[in-house]
């Protein structure tokens, strides 16, 4: 097909983004501008998958080889004379102003120079990155190797401006949490930019395993270290099956053993996080920090906004792609069209947004320490209440001997797990033998009310120590069908500290990837937690 002369200058100045040039005495700084420009008018119509016109290929001689830019010459070159006299864009599209059209025009004038080195971001480089340094290292300190990011700072000149910033404060803050003596903190970049670093977690003693599970005297270690405790609470992981190169980081988060299978995670909210003056309290407790070493300072605003808008998004998500695309998925996820949420809220709308984008798929912080609350949908409607086990009728104060159980309601089908939070702030079994997770259907009453194994219900009988107490519901769904549940165990700390760090419960295979690590084990599309509180007033006082 023939086109147009206006065609070919529209689809040339859309796709001058995709070709190096090369000029002579210039920084490339002229460049950045006028490919600025360019983007802005230009990369609706004239890029992405069907550029209009169907015009893809281009390069430097072809402009001058057409006649259509002369290097060096502004005043003869066509394609300035089309942006000058209004005809491109066409129509009453937006128009570059005056001092934009003289962005271009110098441009041209300093012979189109070459551009600076390309800024290299996303998933696909941090991984082939990740491979490459891998092979590097050897296979007995490979399951202690982990990796940090701050790559996605790349995405927007705002986050270009925020980096230096967040490698300072991630190395003031890793400095902060160390037991190593001497201190030979490990972190070594992987790009150019140095916004993708290799931490040896043994170099400041994360590799440490101080965690036990079971009760009383039938506890047994557990093979988590530092670094998974702080996973659980990771908000922002999500794996890509469908990535290129996703098959290549299979083997590599196999022989890490990490809790969850994310081969890297946000440096920024690895900063923030050790920034909460109680997990800092912990993670020094853990590192057996006795010397009054206290928690580093709060975390720099310009490094962590509390308030998150769709500019926000653009930075945190790494996103290359169209921003109208980016808009569109913000707003699909109930996120406002004008203005930002606060970060909690943004975390919550987080693993929608991902799959919104088609990202990938979200690894859900069900095992958080918080005592919140948690659900992963806001259309998940997770409901629980004590009630008196005769009556039926909700109650959440007791006196010692009462007997009571819990309604629950769901608004879509799940699998349920009970846990017990009790009065020593300790995750305990409320059965005597493992329970399977039970089968929640939508819409419908469960009652757990102390079934034995005739099926029987007998009720739960209360204890008589006053104190306020929570059972714990837990539940997974997905649109395709039913999901397995394995129950979760209590995490806890094997030494003096044990009532210094708040006890976890952890699904250990919550997460697990399946043999040829391209699906999850057991997936899930959604999931809920719920603290239903109680009160013991303690033993029923005469004539009661």
């Amino acid at each position: 097909m023939k086109l147009t002369f206006a065609y070919r200058i529209a689809f040339l100045m859309g796709l001058v983004l995709a070709f190096p040039v090369r000029g002579q005495e210039d920084s490339g700084a002229t460049t950045v501008g006028a490919l600025s420009v360019l983007r802005k008018y230009c990369n609706e119509c004239h890029n992405g998958k069907e550029p209009l016109g169907r015009v893809r290929v281009a390069d430097r001689r072809e402009l001058i080889d057409r006649e259509l830019v002369w290097p060096g010459n502004p005043d003869v070159s066509e394609l300035l004379q089309l942006v000058e006299s209004g005809q491109m864009p066409p129509g009453k599209r937006p128009k570059p102003d005056d001092s934009e059209r003289s962005i271009l025009r110098a441009w041209i004038k300093a012979r189109l120079p070459e551009p600076p080195p390309e800024v290299i971001f996303g998933e696909e480089v941090q991984f082939d990155l990740i491979a490459a340094d891998w092979k590097t290292i050897a296979a007995d300190k490979q399951p202690r190797i982990r990796y940090l990011s701050l790559n996605h700072l790349l995405a927007t000149e705002a986050g270009k401006k925020r980096l230096p910033v967040a490698k300072a404060e991630l190395q003031r803050i890793l400095q902060g949490f160390t037991n190593a003596k001497p201190m030979d903190l490990d972190l070594k970049p992987l790009d150019k930019a140095q916004s993708i670093f290799r931490l040896d977690l043994a170099s400041i003693g994360w590799n440490a395993r101080p965690f036990i599970t079971g009760e009383s005297k039938k506890t047994m270690p557990l093979a988590l270290d530092l670094f998974d405790l702080l996973l659980l609470e990771y908000p922002y992981g999500f794996v890509p099956f469908k990535a290129k190169n996703w098959p290549q980081m299979v083997p590599i988060v196999k022989t890490m053993k990490a809790l969850r299978p994310v081969p890297i995670i946000r440096a920024d909210w690895l900063i923030a996080t050790l920034s909460d003056p109680v997990m800092a309290a912990e993670m020094l407790l853990l590192l057996e920090r006795s010397d009054g070493t206290k928690a580093p300072a709060t975390v720099l605003a310009e490094v962590w906004p509390a308030t998150v808008d769709v500019n926000e998004a653009e930075l945190e998500l790494g996103w290359s792609g169209n921003p109208k695309e980016l808009q569109a998925a913000w707003t699909a996820v109930g996120l406002p069209e004008t203005g930002g949420v606060s970060r909690p809220e943004w975390e919550r709308a987080w693993p929608n947004l991902i799959r919104q984008l088609g990202r990938g798929t979200p690894l859900l912080p069900l095992d958080r320490v918080t005592r919140d609350n948690y659900s992963s949908d806001p259309n998940l409607k997770l409901q629980g209440q004590t009630i008196d086990f005769k009556t039926k009728k909700p109650q959440s104060q007791f006196f010692g001997g009462d007997l009571s159980a819990v309604e629950i309601r769901s608004s879509h089908d799940a699998r349920l797990e009970f846990v017990f939070f009790d009065h020593n702030q300790q995750y305990v079994s409320p059965f005597e033998k493992p329970q399977p997770a039970q089968i929640l259907n939508a819409g419908k009453t469960f009652y757990e009310d102390g079934k034995n194994e005739k099926g029987v219900a007998e009720g739960h009988e209360i204890d008589s120590k006053p104190a306020k107490e929570f059972w714990v519901l837990i539940a997974v769904g997905r649109d395709a069908g039913d999901v397995k549940l394995a129950p979760g165990v209590p995490l806890r700390v094997a030494s003096k500290l044990r009532k210094l760090v708040r006890e976890r419960y952890v699904h250990l295979t919550l997460y697990d990837l399946d043999e040829t690590g391209s699906t999850f084990r057991y997936p899930f599309d959604r999931a809920a937690r719920v603290f239903v509180m109680f009160e013991t007033l303690g033993p029923r006082p005469k004539g009661k």
